[in-house]
């Protein structure tokens, strides 16, 4: 899709994800609102959905006179597969149809079968084409994609034989991390984290040149043989301390976020909630200094890590259908109130937190709430 904009930056792109509705017609007023931004004259939460499929129509073909071409993105689609669900899927097909655009609509799961969970007049609707992404399984996968990643760009304006020194040198130095990197490939970590631990390139390469240098210093410096750093890592078993570390140094910056929202609702005695979370947040991307444009979804899908990783906790079963967040949650990180306490502080006392590499402006927001 990135590359689709830059070709043809006209193209719309709506977003929505699968859990986060309370029902058809707040999907519908979510998916409308990103290309029409928030309209007065949207019905209510409480409108029929046919009243709600009638206006996003409208907001639609209006909205893409302009454009050649429209994506709609549905995250977690086997939320909108369920047989309440699906009479929505329809009517977005039926739009797809009727609106003289190109419109594609791309549906997202971590399920293998969800194709199987489809009404009969759904999958009439659309030509089925299946893409199968899977996470690398081993330090040579992740490789792989690392070097796709890093890699120059063809029309790069530099000689053939730097271009290739440059990637051999980058890639000697991915496999210099590689034991580095193995709890966290096995922890399920996805490249994007990896590829945010390389950056900036240089000093990566200025790890590889480091590590040639002690090498050369000596041979007691010789790192061990693969096969003995493999029985070495075997016998060792890391402490819960350092698990709960790794745990958290794989954190993006939404995720932090969302668990300094989810501090910051505890603290002040209100029962959190995805909702309310979504609202802190809000209003430091609004009013507390933090520039970059406020993304719902963007968190949204931090506070679903977050639960996959029993970070948080949320009140209820809930199904497909449930409103994930109007229901009760909690931050289960028990040292964050340490973190924030130590963001206080001129000097800190923490030899490592997290809160740390977070922008100045989330660090005053954290540090505010107590005062």
């Amino acid at each position: 899709i990135a590359k689709m904009k830059e070709v043809n930056p006209s193209v719309a792109v709506l977003r929505a994800h699968g859990r986060y509705y309370a029902s058809d017609v707040e999907c519908v007023r979510h998916l409308a609102q990103q290309v029409a931004g928030q309209m007065a004259s949207a019905p209510r939460c409480n409108s029929s959905f046919e009243q709600g499929m009638d206006w996003l129509r409208l907001v639609l073909v209006e909205s893409f006179q302009h454009a050649s071409a429209a994506v709609i993105v549905l995250d977690r689609f086997e939320h909108f597969c369920s047989r309440a669900r699906q009479t929505l899927l329809y009517n977005l097909f039926d739009i797809a149809q009727d609106l003289g655009v190109c419109l594609s609509i791309i549906g997202m799961s971590e399920k293998l079968d969800v194709m199987g969970m489809l009404e009969k007049r759904i999958k009439s609707r659309f030509s089925m084409r299946h893409l199968h992404a899977f996470r690398p399984a081993n330090m040579e996968e992740l490789i792989k994609v690392m070097m796709i990643k890093v890699r120059l760009p063809a029309d790069a304006e530099f000689k053939a034989p730097f271009v290739k020194e440059f990637h051999q040198h980058v890639e000697s130095a991915l496999r210099l991390r590689s034991t580095q990197w193995h709890e966290h490939l096995e922890a399920g970590q996805p490249p994007l984290w990896f590829l945010w631990k390389c950056l900036p390139i240089k000093a990566l390469l200025h790890d590889l040149a480091t590590a040639g240098q002690a090498r050369a210093s000596g041979p007691g410096l010789t790192p061990a043989p693969a096969a003995k750093r493999a029985r070495m890592g075997a016998a060792i078993s890391p402490t819960d301390g350092v698990k709960n570390r790794l745990l958290l140094e794989s954190l993006a910056e939404a995720d932090l976020i969302v668990l300094l929202a989810l501090f910051r609702l505890q603290d002040r005695n209100i029962s959190p909630t995805l909702a309310r979370a979504l609202y802190e947040v809000q209003m430091l991307h609004e009013s507390g200094g933090f520039v970059s444009g406020f993304v719902q979804d963007r968190y949204c899908a931090a506070f679903d890590r977050l639960d996959q990783m029993k970070l948080i906790r949320i009140a209820g079963p809930g199904s497909g259908d449930t409103a994930k967040r109007y229901l009760p949650c909690g931050n289960m990180v028990s040292c964050m109130a340490t973190f924030v306490q130590d963001l206080e502080r001129t000097i800190p006392t923490l030899s490592w937190s997290p809160l740390r590499t977070l922008p100045q402006p989330v660090q005053n927001w954290a540090a505010r709430q107590r005062h």
